[in-house]
């Protein structure tokens, strides 16, 4: 598994796991990422969630969510990173 959810209280906290490619975006990755993003959307227990890396030098990958989503997220993560995007 590439991704994975745990909850604490009323936080989902999303973790990548792909350490020997630094957290890079793959299928695996984006899939994981929008199955917890929809955990989180469709659960009113859950009030925001994280998304973070496994690995101290993990990057959180930025995300393009093809819908809006309605609950406060936030990305965490130690060292440099940069991000990018994509236009529709």
């Amino acid at each position: 598994m590439t991704v994975e959810t745990s909850r604490h209280g009323r936080v989902l906290v999303i973790t990548m796991k792909r350490e020997e490619k630094r957290n890079a975006l793959n299928d695996a990755i984006t899939a994981g990422i929008d199955a917890a993003m929809n955990e989180l959307e469709d659960d009113p227990e859950l009030w925001c969630g994280i998304l973070t890396g496994a690995s101290r030098s993990s990057r959180p990958a930025p995300t393009s969510p093809t819908a809006p989503v309605r609950r406060p997220s936030a990305a965490a993560g130690s060292g440099s990173s940069a991000a990018g995007g994509r236009s529709r």
